[in-house]
């Protein structure tokens, strides 16, 4: 589990993500496999610069 007080935390309360689904509504297919949530694969990439994680 992550911590109260850890900065994902912090950086999940503080950014409003919602916006990201009206950006990439146009490039997600409604047929064929499933995919990963846009939201989530941003939060990644913005978690990964904000904690210098070099994966």
């Amino acid at each position: 589990m992550v911590s109260e007080d850890h900065l994902v935390r912090k950086l999940d309360k503080a950014l409003n993500s919602s916006f990201i689904y009206d950006l990439v509504e146009d490039l997600y297919a409604t047929t064929g496999a499933e995919s990963i949530n846009p939201v989530v694969v941003i939060k990644l990439i913005y978690y990964n610069t904000c904690l210098g994680l070099d994966l």
